[in-house]
């Protein structure tokens, strides 16, 4: 015969019972909300590696030091000048442009840089009108590190990024050079020229040609005005490889052309 709670010795009320169950759900809520609270955490530990890369070391963990990341907001938003100049400066002594527009696309305007990549080159152009950033060939550099790659270079210890063609292609070039040297030219005659200089069975298409053009005027290499380009600011024609200082002085000659032959 089975003897009750009070025959054993053990005494247990409901109230009791229903006060650890009380217990329980006030643990579990407790528990939802420290999980809630670490996703949120986690959420900015990410926003902050992808926005202020310098803070972290290569493992991943935030460096120790008190020093605050350099990331310009606007509103508590994130800026173009802001993410770009952190990326720069988080960089191994200066980044590649195509290199850091990769990486941005993984950041805070990777959904604006599917639609539109002007941002971007808009922020790089303000932080070298300002000084904040140094370019050479299609490599940034914060000033630092500017100061630094000059110096190894004068002493031969690193190649000259300012060899590496900021263009992407010698149709490009030839484009480039071509518009600084006929401002208010049209984009017909920069095809004609590119066509001129080809050299295969396959010239470039006008539409990849026209699409190529879009993209130097985007990436403020050209401007473009009433249907008619012109080079973008200061910026100098690129030269002609091999070419003589009268060669990139003077204007697109035949010879000019055959230096910068667009093979198919």
């Amino acid at each position: 015969m089975s003897q009750s709670p009070h025959d054993s010795g053990f005494s247990i009320s409901g109230a009791e019972v229903r006060s650890w169950e009380a217990e329980c759900s006030e643990i579990d809520l407790k528990i939802e909300n420290l999980r809630k609270r670490q996703a949120s955490l986690r959420e900015k530990i990410d926003a902050v590696r992808l926005l202020a890369p310098s803070l972290f070391l290569g493992d991943g963990t935030a460096r120790k030091s008190e020093s605050p990341g350099l990331v310009k907001t606007r509103k508590g938003r994130a800026t173009w000048t802001g993410v770009i100049e952190e990326q720069v400066r988080s960089s191994n002594g200066g980044v590649m442009q195509r290199e850091l527009l990769a990486k941005m696309r993984s950041g805070p305007f990777g959904d604006r840089l599917k639609s539109s990549e002007s941002g971007y080159y808009n922020g790089i152009q303000k932080l070298l009108r300002r000084g904040l950033l140094k370019k050479r060939g299609d490599h940034l550099f914060t000033p630092a590190q500017y100061r630094d790659y000059m110096s190894k270079l004068e002493k031969g210890e690193v190649d000259d990024v300012a060899d590496v063609s900021e263009f992407g292609s010698p149709a490009a070039v030839l484009a480039v050079r071509y518009i600084s040297e006929n401002p208010g030219c049209s984009s017909s005659d920069v095809i004609d020229a590119i066509w001129a200089a080809h050299e295969g069975d396959h010239p470039p298409s006008k539409t990849s040609l026209y699409n190529m053009i879009a993209r130097l005027s985007e990436q403020k290499h050209i401007r473009k005005e009433d249907k008619k380009l012109y080079p973008y600011g200061d910026n100098e024609p690129p030269a002609v490889a091999g070419g003589s200082e009268t060669d990139r002085a003077g204007t697109l000659s035949d010879d000019n052309r055959a230096s910068l032959k667009v093979v198919g």
